[in-house]
């Protein structure tokens, strides 16, 4: 399916209705949630810890709850009430810059938040890493892209940023051939 395809999937809105007649009297019709259609450039470093027991307990919740391999899910924990903890669903777009403790920054190209859960302390987005010829590119490389993409905001390695749609379509165009 096409990058396209997929705008205009998120496009229909979809609304749940019951037979009616007397089997659904008073019961309530499911409603279904907004999917999110906004690319995000996102910081995240490297933890020093595995996580304590009880957040570990609801990764594996969001592992189960999406039928994946805790191994091929993986996920950034925000702190804080930044735009995207606020406003962050899941369906949006992240392009994620991998900070290890030690080394160079790797920026994954653009995936789904598949899982956006919220805790008192933290906020977690669950993505699959994208994987195959093209995943990555290094952090020089990638600030040149979102340049010619036309993103006016200031790059940081530590920034966690909104990106306007047109400037993410040209972003994602142009990630293709710059990882050949």
């Amino acid at each position: 399916m096409t990058r396209q395809e997929l705008l205009d999937l998120r496009k229909i809105k979809v609304v749940r209705r019951g037979g009616g007649g007397p089997s659904t009297r008073g019961r309530r019709t499911a409603r279904v949630g907004k999917l999110g259609n906004r690319t995000w450039i996102v910081s995240a470093r490297e933890l020093p810890d595995d996580p304590p027991p009880d957040e570990q307990a609801m990764i594996d919740k969001a592992a189960a709850d999406l039928s994946m391999a805790k191994d091929h899910l993986d996920w950034i924990r925000m702190i804080g009430s930044s735009k995207i903890v606020r406003e962050g669903q899941h369906g949006d777009q992240i392009v994620v810059g991998w900070r290890p403790i030690k080394g160079a920054i790797t920026v994954y190209r653009p995936v789904p938040i598949l899982l956006v859960q919220k805790a008192i302390a933290w906020t977690r987005l669950y993505y699959e890493e994208p994987s195959g010829r093209g995943a990555t590119l290094p952090w020089a490389t990638f600030a040149n892209l979102a340049k010619k993409a036309k993103h006016t905001r200031k790059l940081l390695k530590t920034s966690t940023q909104l990106v306007q749609p047109d400037v993410a379509d040209r972003l994602i165009d142009a990630w293709k051939p710059a990882a050949k």
